[in-house]
């Protein structure tokens, strides 16, 4: 992935103020971000990461959608130290957007998004998934104007286009024309959390902690949507199949839900990957960022097939 012109540039000035004037920089996210790219910057002593919005198409979609400002107000109001999440050490507006100096995560264990995660860590990850769910201010989020239900404002006309860009496309043509029902079932599932909304491999560490980053799709909803995000991008479909009953009930008592009410949630709530996936798709990418979205695509279908 090529680099945004003068970037490197804006990293290293958004990092003067956290760093010493020699200050190191390197790019880390080549190949993964779609709206962002990601620099270390380091001296002797100290280190951190600097997300910095990108400018180009994929740019523009990130600013139209809000997704740079939802991860603005995520940092600044919401998230809190004590949560599974990087520690944000400033907030700096350049050319395309906000950029965040987090927390250098680069040391923690990290997946593969493209490898998939294995039984063990797809649990602790729904651990980290329980904690912010119980601890981020509902009332607060909607005072804040995050938004609520995310599939409902998906375009019909946009979709439609994915559907046939996608594997499997007759399973998402009948999900499409089971739109409307199914996003109103999902809609109408009681005590929403506030949602990371896109907990997949590549956008969290798995040790010596779980922490959970890149808070761009935050939403107000059920939070069985995390989870069916989760199952359905960063496992391969014979792994979700052998653990998914586990992550679920892991779900369910943690939250007070008895199992089989949980998985109708569960089930319900993969109309949000099902949905989102059609827009993934249709993304300009290349490279590994291309292998990662036809991965995610196929990965969908299959637990679209298994639970739509």
């Amino acid at each position: 992935m090529k680099s945004d012109e003068g970037d490197q540039a804006k990293a290293l000035a958004v990092a003067v103020a956290a760093m010493p004037s020699d200050a190191e920089v390197a790019l880390i996210s080549a190949g993964r971000g779609v709206f962002s790219h990601v620099f270390r910057v380091w001296s002797e002593d100290r280190s951190v990461v600097v997300k910095l919005p990108r400018s180009g198409p994929n740019g523009v979609v990130a600013r139209s959608s809000g997704a740079y400002e939802r991860e603005r107000l995520a940092y600044r109001r919401l998230l809190s130290p004590d949560l599974p999440v990087p520690h944000c050490h400033g907030i700096v507006d350049v050319e395309s957007g906000p950029a965040f100096v987090l927390e250098d995560l680069t040391q923690f264990e990290s997946v593969d998004q493209l490898e998939g995660l294995r039984p063990t860590q797809a649990m602790a990850i729904v651990d980290a998934i329980i904690r912010c769910h119980a601890e981020l201010s509902v009332p607060l989020a909607t005072e804040l104007g995050v938004r609520t239900n995310t599939p409902h404002g998906f375009d019909p006309n946009t979709l439609a286009v994915g559907a046939t860009l996608v594997p499997a496309t007759e399973v998402f043509q009948k999900v499409l024309a089971e739109r409307q029902h199914r996003i109103d079932e999902f809609g109408s599932l009681d005590s929403p959390v506030v949602c990371h909304g896109d907990p997949r491999a590549d956008n969290l560490v798995v040790g010596p902690e779980v922490k959970l980053f890149d808070w761009q799709q935050i939403s107000i909803q059920a939070g069985e949507a995390d989870l069916a995000w989760l199952a359905a991008t960063s496992m391969e479909p014979r792994i979700r199949r052998s653990c998914e009953i586990d992550l679920v009930e892991r779900y369910a008592v943690r939250t007070s839900r008895s199992f089989d009410h949980t998985w109708s949630r569960y089930q319900a709530a993969m109309i949000v990957p099902a949905l989102a996936v059609l827009l993934l798709v249709q993304r300009r990418t290349e490279g590994r960022l291309r292998q990662l979205v036809d991965v995610s695509a196929q990965r969908i279908a299959a637990a679209v097939s298994d639970h739509l």
